[in-house]
């Protein structure tokens, strides 16, 4: 790994994890983590490898930051829970207005709005309802 431009590239602007490039490049993760290190590029402890950003947030260039857009879906979610609604009803709410969730592909489910809430009241200090 010789290049430095490509592997800023790869790693601050398009966010690939160290895991990713190494396969891209048929390098061992220890090589790309050394190349950064020789190369003075901060690395990215904040973010797990491999995994993409929880709902209601997005990446920018490395970093995560909120999405407005599924941010104001998260308070949403939690006002119809503490209004007394099941994980279901929202869940199928959701669905009957059609909110995207953040792999397309997927349905809303109740599951995921329990995991949701769970994040945003461990991230937040809340305590469960």
């Amino acid at each position: 790994m010789k290049s430095e431009s490509f592997l800023r590239q790869k790693y601050c602007l398009e966010g690939l994890s160290i895991d990713q490039i190494a396969a891209m490049t048929f390098s061992s993760k220890c090589t790309i983590r050394q190349t950064l290190k020789r190369f003075g590029i901060a690395r990215r402890y904040d973010m797990p490898t491999g995994r993409p950003p929880s709902y209601g947030y997005r990446r920018v260039q490395g970093r995560l930051i909120p999405c407005e857009a599924e941010q104001k879906i998260l308070q949403q979610i939690a006002e119809l829970r503490k209004q007394g609604f099941s994980y279901l009803k929202i869940a199928d709410l959701l669905r009957a207005m059609k909110v995207p969730t953040k792999k397309l592909k997927r349905n809303w489910n109740r599951d995921t709005i329990r995991k949701l809430l769970e994040r945003s009241r461990t991230k937040s200090g809340e305590n469960k309802y």
